[in-house]
């Protein structure tokens, strides 16, 4: 489908739930040989001769009570996001110029992430052609 002119929010909830037969959810940790991390994958699927577009980011997981301290700005509670053709990692520059204008930006609500609570944010698309 197409979207129309002008500046359309897309707000989104999911709970992040284990795998069958899996210990459960991790907190986020980052150690000198093990590391658990978690990663929210958006793909933007396009027409049938054009590549979809596809971003990720990263966000911290805790358990409620814990006493873990980000490493990142206490006073950032939001995680913005931008995906335009500018940034887009699987397009050669040379291929640009064929690539349809476009902006997408929102937020995840928080960069850190409770495991008893929905992930939540927004996406906006503010430009497409």
């Amino acid at each position: 489908g197409k979207l129309p002119d002008g500046t359309t929010e897309i707000p989104f909830e999911f709970d992040l739930v284990s795998k069958p037969g899996s210990v459960g959810l991790l907190e986020s940790y980052h150690g000198v040989f093990v590391s658990v991390s978690y990663t929210l994958t958006v793909e933007m699927t396009r027409g049938m001769f054009q590549k979809n577009v596809v971003e990720q980011t990263t966000f911290n997981v805790m358990n409620q009570g814990q006493s873990w301290k980000p490493e990142f700005d206490e006073e950032q509670q939001a995680l913005p996001f931008a995906l335009d053709p500018q940034t887009l990692r699987n397009v050669k520059k040379a291929n640009l110029q064929h690539v349809p204008q476009f902006r997408i930006a929102g937020q995840l609500d928080s960069y850190t992430c409770d495991i008893a609570k929905p992930l939540t944010g927004n996406i906006r698309v503010e430009a497409c052609s």
